[in-house]
């Protein structure tokens, strides 16, 4: 069956609240196709002595299976296409389970029902004239000699410093208390202790000078001055004071170049290995830019689109947000105090613009009538597996028992979406800092850094994708 919308009238009332109803007749001769179809498709599994399996009578057919059972199928057909087609037609977005009160339905008379649900306005506007920037992506011979030396000195061993007294070069292992005016800041326990090379260390401000001399066990308070530039405001400038104990005193160990090659493959000298470091930071960072090329079109599609949430379903999603918010800060032991307001202020905009952006996606897929193949589900299952470092395999089973293997398709058909805005948008190259960094896809997102492993390294390079 097809949508036609000569055999197929429908009134929609919506309120402002988002509560919908749609008056849907279908005339009798769809009706009729519905019973064909439903016919067509129950007979594939029936077998019958004195006839070829799939090939039974429709009249026998009803008699084995009930006429009841046929017309409940070729109903379900029917609703489901012109109901689903109902809202396509008029840019709703269902937000919840559909009411269905079913008033006339016949196989020699036109179908009559109501459907009864909440719904989101979502009017795309014209995505294919979008422009948008994406970065020109380039590995130069710097950017590998330097993340060939990173690994180099990844691979280092540590051993117990042959001093006594912390020098430079050295690695320290030390607890750290910062207080201000009586109140505790930031606290590094024994337990989850900071670890720094000395004069090789971006710690701010830099403690290297209070470190250095100092002996295992030793412990020191001095007040320190935070740079005017802290990217904390409240604390730049200002003086706190810090509570030091030394741990332990480490020498930085480097492999040979002929131990370093081999523990990351079967590289038989530094010109391939710097070679095969090229090819995957140029993946990542071609996977990089055409995320935030993708991003800026989808941002540029809202903009264009006329979305209307309901108030009661915003404000729902909002407290869920909320909740999860201040679970996260309380796992970190933080307090808002007077900031509450200005963070439910943040939290109720993130989450209505994370709901713009996954209805503008829902309402390309369905216009484009987009669907996941199995190649972009086992992807996406890829792509969450990486972002929770948890095995693919262990990841898809305990999905398959959680009965969330729907929704893992779902978000690769919402990929899928807003790769096609992005194929059909006009792109020009820009530099890199002209085009702001991709939002998250549903919770995961693409860390913008990379941090290369001997696994990367092993595997050919592959486009990843954003979460």
């Amino acid at each position: 069956m097809g949508w036609e919308e000569d055999f197929v009238e429908v009134t929609v009332e919506r309120l402002p609240t988002g509560e919908t109803t749609l008056r849907i007749t279908v005339e009798q001769t769809k009706v009729a196709e519905a019973f064909k179809q439903a016919y067509r498709e129950l007979r594939r599994d029936v077998e019958w002595p004195g006839f070829r399996r799939g090939r039974i009578p429709r009249p026998l057919l009803e008699a084995i299976i009930g006429r009841e059972a046929l017309a409940e199928y070729a109903k379900e057909l029917i609703v489901n296409e012109t109901y689903n087609e109902a809202l396509r037609e008029h840019h709703l977005l269902p937000l919840a389970r559909p009411e269905v009160d079913v008033e006339q339905f016949e196989e020699d008379k036109p179908l009559v029902y109501e459907v009864s649900v909440s719904t989101a306005l979502v009017e795309l506007g014209d995505y294919r004239r979008v422009q948008a920037k994406r970065p020109r992506v380039q590995v130069t011979e710097e950017d590998v000699e330097q993340e060939y030396k990173n690994l180099w000195e990844g691979s280092a061993n540590y051993r117990p410093a042959p001093h006594s007294h912390v020098q430079h070069n050295d690695v320290v292992i030390f607890s750290l208390r910062i207080s201000r005016r009586g109140e505790i800041v930031d606290e590094y326990s024994e337990q989850d202790p900071l670890r720094v090379q000395i004069g090789h260390n971006d710690l701010r401000p830099s403690l290297d000078s209070l470190l250095l001399g100092m002996v295992k066990g030793q412990q020191k308070t001095a007040v320190v001055t935070y740079p005017e530039d802290f990217e904390d405001q409240e604390l730049a400038g200002q003086q706190a004071e810090f509570q030091i104990k030394v741990l332990d005193i480490l020498e930085k160990q480097l492999p040979s170049e002929e131990e370093f090659l081999k523990e990351f493959g079967d590289f038989k000298n530094p010109a391939e290995l710097k070679k095969r470091i090229g090819e995957v930071l140029r993946a990542h960072r071609e996977a990089l830019a055409q995320d935030r090329a993708e991003e800026e079109v989808l941002q540029e599609t809202i903009k264009l689109s006329r979305i209307e949430i309901p108030e009661d379903y915003l404000e729902e999603r909002f407290e869920e947000d909320w909740e999860d918010f201040c679970d996260d800060l309380q796992e970190q032991g933080i307090e808002l105090g007077e900031q509450e307001e200005e963070a439910r202020r943040l939290v109720r905009e993130r989450t209505e613009n994370s709901l713009k952006r996954e209805f503008v996606l829902e309402a390309a897929a369905r216009a484009e009538d987009l669907q996941p193949t199995r190649e972009d589900i086992i992807n996406e299952l890829l792509i969450l597996a990486r972002a929770n470092q948890i095995d693919p395999e262990v990841l898809a089973k305990r999905l398959a028992e959680q009965e969330q293997i729907p929704w893992v398709a779902r978000r690769a058909r919402l990929r899928k979406a807003r790769r096609m805005l992005a194929e059909g948008a006009q792109i020009v190259e820009v530099e890199w800092e002209e085009v702001p960094a991709a939002a998250p896809l549903s919770g995961v997102e693409r860390e913008e850094t990379l941090t290369l492993s001997a696994e990367d390294l092993a595997e050919p390079p592959k486009e990843e994708e954003n979460e």
